[in-house]
């Protein structure tokens, strides 16, 4: 079933398996298929306590090295989870079991998952050493694949950095390379991180890049990439100020369509939606269900956009130095997010009439690094917001 990309069907076999032998070793060794169906299933807590029991059994066997192979299993699980930290501390404890096995495959691939564990951090410069020394081993090996993943990860840590025209090319790289080898995959992943890129400068190129890979998503019968391609569509269509057509998009979802996170994503964006329509009761018990969702995740990213939902819920009920101090948490919280969030603390402080409130937001955002078009025109925005306060009408309009 796994092999025809119905991966909640081979779950329920290998668990139906698992019930029915009476040797421990094939039992761990259906939990451990049984794991890796449920991640391509996007059940992740499923995952995390089949691979949880896998490691008890093989260090009970007094089996290390397979005990780490699980482990590392588990930190790719665990970031899928939103929990960085403890993702990164089983893959950097699972690697140094393993140090002994450079030409092992698994060791090339856990060393990429770590590179995403720690750009997942926010912590580019480990993340940029973790990649290339996936690459390294993954060329001698030739592991399109690991290759593929690292790229990605380097291409993400890069537009940290403020080069995204080499994230362009790294993205645009990774998805060439993956179509030409046919792993699907590797090419939604590098199709939705090139996706997020273009949608800064061209969201039309955005736009077909989604579509493609929705449709990729759908026709292999892979669930988590079906919910990002969707829930980043539905994004789009909020930004352009057609929540109409928001709303009716997800009233036509099939159910199970949006999983996990994107789930979580949605729940902010009605908390939105209900803020700016004047239904206050609504986008609270809305912040409520999304602070519930933050048990145990440690991805600062995820975490800081919750506080900026927080805050333009705030700015929307006309709540402005909350507003004001929550985009500042959020921005301070995730350099990823700081740009976005600092501008959403420029808006508020532009409605207080608080211009030092806004020069601040402003250099939060230069100094953010952030390049693109759409970053470009919010730096020019602020700017005309801090002119207009200033009484410099002639600059405010320029």
């Amino acid at each position: 079933a796994s092999a025809l990309h119905s991966h909640d069907q081979a779950l329920g076999y290998l668990e139906q398996a698992r019930r029915t032998t009476n040797d421990p070793a094939e039992h761990a060794a259906l939990e451990e298929r049984a794991a890796e169906a449920a991640q391509a299933a996007g059940k992740y807590e499923v995952a995390e306590r089949y691979l949880n029991e896998v490691i008890a059994w093989h260090r009970e066997q007094g089996d290390r090295i397979a005990a780490a192979r699980a482990t590392a299993r588990l930190g790719t699980t665990l970031i899928e989870l939103l929990r960085v930290e403890p993702a990164i501390a089983a893959l950097e404890g699972a690697l140094s079991d393993l140090s002994s096995l450079e030409s092992d495959p698994e060791v090339a691939s856990f060393s990429a998952q770590l590179a995403r564990a720690y750009g997942d951090r926010d912590d580019t410069s480990a993340a940029l050493a973790w990649a290339d020394r996936a690459i390294a081993a993954a060329e001698r090996l030739d592991l399109v694949p690991v290759i593929i993943d690292a790229l990605i990860t380097r291409g993400s840590a890069a537009w940290s950095q403020g080069r995204p025209r080499e994230s362009r090319a790294l993205f645009s790289g990774a998805l060439a390379l993956a179509e030409r080898h046919e792993l699907v995959a590797s090419e939604l992943r590098a199709r939705s991180w090139l996706a997020d890129l273009e949608s800064l400068d061209d969201p039309t190129v955005a736009q077909e890049l989604r579509k493609a890979g929705l449709e990729l998503a759908r026709r292999t019968g892979d669930r988590e990439s079906v919910s990002v391609f969707t829930f980043d569509m539905i994004w789009e269509t909020y930004q352009s100020g057609d929540w109409d057509g928001v709303l009716a998009t997800i009233d036509a979802l099939e159910e199970g369509e949006l999983v996990f996170h994107q789930q979580e994503h949605l729940n902010d964006l009605l908390a939105l939606i209900a803020a700016y329509r004047g239904d206050t009761a609504t986008a609270q018990e809305r912040l409520v269900m999304g602070k519930a969702h933050l048990a145990g995740v440690t991805h600062p990213t995820h975490v800081a956009n919750y506080r900026a939902v927080v805050a333009e819920v705030a700015l929307a009920e006309g709540r402005f130095e909350e507003a004001y101090a929550e985009a500042t948490a959020a921005a301070a919280a995730s350099p990823r997010l700081a740009h976005a969030a600092s501008r959403l603390g420029a808006r508020a402080a532009a409605w207080m009439g608080h211009g030092e409130h806004v020069r601040e937001a402003l250099d939060r955002m230069v100094a953010a690094n952030r390049r693109g078009r759409v970053f470009e025109a919010d730096r020019r925005t602020v700017q005309a917001a801090l002119a207009s306060l200033a009484g410099e009408r002639e600059a405010a309009s320029a």
